[in-house]
């Protein structure tokens, strides 16, 4: 599919919701929600001293998810591509977080992973332990989907 296809033909059950946690922003105009927003012209970045960095979207109610998909910056530098990061998700706001699914040495723009099953949950995280290609601290994500 052609950048950004994918993304928007499931849809994004993440939209419009809130960003209930966020590591960090650089500013206003990059902060954590426009990663959800189904814009891929605008993104999340944070240069927080947190390790990892992640986003946490509450989708005010039990919701089934399938999978899930990210952008990463990689249209300006190759280096701005997570390389290690995680969709996590809990029940409610007392559990523990569970990680469904991890992506390992990524150097994809996009990717789009199905979940082996679906799993129902209130709230979802996007963690990302290596934020980028090299040893570096800085989280740059367009946009985080899932459907």
């Amino acid at each position: 599919p052609e950048a950004g296809e994918a993304l928007g033909s499931m849809g994004n059950l993440l939209e419009g919701k809130p960003v209930i946690e966020r590591t960090g922003q650089v500013n206003q105009s990059e902060r954590a929600e426009a990663a959800i927003d189904g814009d891929i012209a605008t993104k999340w970045c944070d240069i927080s001293d947190a390790k990892p960095k992640y986003i946490t979207v509450d989708l005010q109610k039990d919701t089934r998810i399938k999978g899930w998909s990210v952008m990463h910056a990689g249209l300006e530098s190759l280096d701005y591509i997570a390389e290690e990061y995680s969709l996590q998700v809990r029940a409610d706001g007392e559990a523990d977080w569970k990680t469904v699914d991890t992506v390992y040495e990524n150097t994809e723009l996009e990717t789009d992973r199905l979940l082996p099953e679906p799993v129902t949950a209130r709230y979802v995280r996007l963690s990302l332990s290596k934020p980028d290609q090299s040893e570096g601290n800085t989280a740059r994500v367009y946009e985080f989907v899932v459907y």
